[in-house]
């Protein structure tokens, strides 16, 4: 009787943990999902400011691509030098 206890309680264990995990990979997969939408929704834009402008022109064209885009970050690159700031 002991052994049969035993069997019913470990094969309710493996039922239980197999639908726990099914519903965890269904999860996992939604926001797997959720994200690649998110990062394809965002791309990265990108404005080149030559040298030829004045300053007043350039914070104008900052300001503006401010206004469009609200998470923005700016990445200066020297052509001179080689290197980002």
């Amino acid at each position: 009787m002991k052994y049969v206890l035993l069997t019913a309680a470990v094969l309710a264990f493996f039922a239980f943990g197999y639908f726990l995990m099914d519903r965890i990979d269904r999860f996992l997969c939604e926001n797997q999902k959720a994200i690649q939408n998110e990062e394809s929704d965002s791309k990265n834009t990108q404005i080149l400011l030559s040298s030829d402008l004045t300053d007043d022109e350039i914070l104008k064209e900052i300001h503006g691509f401010k206004k469009n885009h609200s998470k923005t970050g700016m990445l200066l690159y020297d052509k001179n030098m080689n290197t980002f700031y």
